[in-house]
């Protein structure tokens, strides 16, 4: 039977028939945020993406440094260690398009210091409706990144000097109706725009 001290408990653990001992396991707060992101009005890939951001095991810059693969650096502001609180909202390439889609201030400059409280102070402060169009932006800022990192996608090559490339995703849920996402790049792969 678990044993509560503060906010851990101590449990029997048994390693062999012949052994046991005690493990100490600390009690994780409920994701109240990222947990209703299951019963939001968006696709099943936006979810299983806010579900991996919010536990903070998407492969950004710097979990993928920790492996000893690269520096771990933004692909966008190359002298700032990419986490994912700088991916998805400090990066000012992030920060901006978080802006031109009309999320207010209280989202995109937010104090909090790891990923999980933003997506709780997020889905608090925001309508239900407006917090599925937050997780689907960041799933298209994340994809956007990784086919910056990906560029060798020529269907998705970024425009000429002068020409802005607009990308338009949409989809049908008949029990939710329908619903698209649109960003506008330029030539640099900044984004100029966004719709959810």
């Amino acid at each position: 039977m678990p044993h509560m001290r503060g906010k851990a408990y101590i449990r029997p653990y048994r390693n062999s028939g012949a052994f046991s001992s005690f493990r100490l396991a600390l009690a994780r707060p409920t994701i109240s945020g990222v947990a209703m992101t299951q019963s939001l009005p968006t696709l099943p890939k936006v979810r299983i993406f806010s579900w991996r951001l919010g536990h903070d095991c998407l492969p950004t810059g710097s979990r993928v440094a920790t492996a000893g693969l690269g520096l771990g650096l933004c692909p966008f502001c190359p002298t700032t260690v990419e986490t994912s609180l700088h991916a998805f909202r400090d990066c000012p390439d992030a920060s901006e398009a978080l802006h031109l889609c009309g999320f207010p201030s209280l989202v995109t400059a937010s104090l909090t210091t790891s990923i999980l409280d933003w997506l709780v102070e997020a889905a608090r402060s925001l309508s239900r409706e407006d917090f599925a169009k937050l997780l689907l932006v960041l799933w298209n800022l994340w994809n956007r990144q990784n086919l910056w990192a990906d560029s060798f996608l020529s269907y998705l090559a970024t425009p000429p000097s002068g020409v802005v490339a607009i990308s338009v995703d949409g989809a049908f849920i008949q029990s939710h109706g329908a619903d698209i996402g649109v960003v506008a790049r330029d030539s640099n792969g900044r984004v100029l725009g966004g719709l959810a």
